[in-house]
């Protein structure tokens, strides 16, 4: 089993923020061991205290969809800014717990950053420790850093600097928009991160990697909202 549980979520704030600092020193940047062939894309929604995580496998290069998985699951954590993995990362691993050995994925990439985060532990970054695997997040907004504007046309990028180092990219994922802000989570080297990502536009803004789990997920929210109301209001705005 991929899956590993290196520790539990029942933290102080102050717990969270002495593990992330842990964690962050075992990261590290190396190029692929091999050339992948399953890459698996990750987001969640949520809808009042209910977590809808979903994981789409992706074949690659060719980035078709292959099969997906979905988990319901109960979120009580908060969100808290800086601290969205602890909320989002028991409705990954419950869905990728349900991913057969066969399908077992090559890479995760996540909506959300990686290094790209005040304590280099992003939610992509985090979840490398719990599936030892290399990832990488692609995020809509950026958190913290700054970069100069990528050329106009798709996949054009420039790098994300904060405090003199490189800590990501902001990549032109279709011309007239917004970049993408891309970022290694664990093993695996920002220029890999980029390439893959370039694989996967496909004419939208968000790569099709994140975009069809988020597709998905919603799609589950609306079924569950549907049949059965909501008691909370949803927050799904990820700005870590």
């Amino acid at each position: 089993m991929f899956v590993k549980r290196p520790h539990d979520f029942s933290l102080s704030i102050s717990e969270m923020y002495s593990l992330q600092k842990d964690l962050s020193k075992k990261i590290v940047q190396k190029k692929l061991e091999k050339e992948p062939k399953l890459i698996a894309g990750f987001d969640v929604s949520y809808e009042g205290n209910l977590g809808l995580g979903v994981i789409a496998l992706f074949e690659y290069p060719s980035i078709n969809l292959l099969k997906t998985y979905t988990a319901v699951v109960e979120a009580n954590f908060p969100y808290i800014p800086g601290f969205l993995s602890f909320r989002e990362l028991p409705v990954f691993i419950k869905t990728a717990e349900k991913i057969e050995p066969e399908y077992e994925p090559d890479i995760f990439v996540f909506d959300g950053n990686g290094l790209i985060h005040p304590r280099k532990l992003g939610l992509a970054s985090h979840a490398s420790f719990f599936v030892t695997k290399p990832t990488f997040g692609i995020a809509k907004s950026l958190l913290i850093g700054k970069y100069e504007e990528p050329g106009p046309n798709k996949g054009d990028f420039s790098y994300i600097r904060y405090r003199g180092k490189i800590i990501g990219a902001a990549l032109r994922s279709k011309e007239s928009t917004k970049p993408v802000f891309v970022s290694v989570g664990n093993r695996i080297t920002l220029y890999e991160c980029i390439e893959i990502t370039k694989k996967a536009l496909d004419g939208y803004r968000i790569p099709k990697l994140t975009r069809l789990p988020d597709q998905i997920s919603r799609m589950i929210k609306r079924k569950l909202k549907n049949e059965f109301g909501t008691e909370n209001e949803s927050k799904d705005t990820k700005t870590n």
